[in-house]
């Protein structure tokens, strides 16, 4: 499977965007067990995820080729989906900082 996943990069110049504070990753009813901080860079938590998808499907793409079935070759597309989607939208900020009218 070919590697398309790419950092997030914006100009010096654009507006920073940070981070709302998020648990996630429930690990009982009641309590999570991660959460995201508040006041983050948004580009910089968005490189992060984009960096960990990567890693992912890395891992997911090489389960699948030992697996020998084709069933399991979701989880990459998937992955590669989903850091398609993050970087749109980093993509998006980064013109909407710019002034663009496409956004």
């Amino acid at each position: 499977m070919p590697s398309t996943i790419t950092s997030v990069h914006t100009s010096a110049q654009t507006q920073e965007h940070k981070t709302a504070a998020h648990p996630f990753f429930l690990c009982n009813p009641t309590d999570d067990l991660l959460a995201v901080r508040d006041g983050v860079s948004s580009k910089d938590a968005l490189n992060k995820a984009v960096v960990l998808l990567s890693v992912a499907r890395d891992i997911a793409a090489s389960t699948a080729e030992e697996s020998g079935k084709s069933a399991p070759w979701a989880a990459p597309y998937l992955i590669e989906i989903a850091a398609g989607i993050i970087e749109s939208v980093a993509f998006s900020m980064q013109l909407s900082a710019k002034g663009d009218s496409h956004v």
